[in-house]
């Protein structure tokens, strides 16, 4: 309680201090959202090129563990080298129905997924990776990029070499190629399109 002349201090923050916080805030926030929207997107890489690799490798030791026909097809159906619809991993022996094995939903919309092979993917027993009716197959290189671009930190590349061994590729920090998938042969990831 106040008691005396003058006035009483009131408490509370000036129109110019809340001013200075609200400036600040904004200034903080121009700075910080490029970096998550960045973050969001290398996540978001990084999801479709582990599901990628974890349906190729379920493919593969299906096709190991069980005589019959294990394969990886892009969804829907005969879409061909545009694995952007997702993908399903079934197994089929002899003339019984197909059986899923997993089925992810499609990509999200800024990602892209193309490969250099436009047929299903399948292993044999011994988890060789086989290709329609190339032999030895060509290595399976499929590309995984945001916004159509493979600038630094924006693609991913998942490759199957003709063993059957699927791999992320390698994306160096430093030099020519910093950021971009390197592929097996040592050449960088150029573009989104089918390789």
């Amino acid at each position: 309680m106040h008691s005396g002349t003058g006035n009483p201090r009131e408490h509370g923050f000036t129109l110019v201090e809340l001013m200075v916080v609200v400036v600040i805030g904004a200034i903080l926030a121009v700075v910080a959202v490029p970096s998550l929207q960045a973050a969001m997107q290398a996540n978001q890489l990084d999801t479709v090129s582990n599901q990628l690799l974890a349906a190729l490798a379920t493919a593969r030791s299906e096709a190991v563990r069980a005589p019959g026909a294990t394969v990886l097809v892009s969804n829907p159906l005969g879409t061909g080298v545009n694995w952007n619809n997702g993908w399903t991993t079934t197994t089929q022996t002899g003339t019984a129905a197909a059986t899923t094995l997993q089925a992810p939903a499609a990509v999200p919309g800024q990602v892209t997924v193309n490969s250099n092979f436009g047929g299903p993917v399948s292993f044999d027993a011994m988890g060789r990776l086989i290709l329609g009716t190339a032999n030895p197959p060509p290595t399976l290189v499929f590309v995984i990029c945001a916004d159509g671009t493979t600038l630094a930190g924006k693609s991913r590349a998942v490759i199957v070499s003709p063993s059957g061994r699927a791999s992320i590729a390698h994306i160096p920090t430093t030099g020519t190629n910093a950021g971009i998938p390197i592929l097996d042969t040592g050449a960088g990831v150029q573009s989104c399109a089918a390789p």
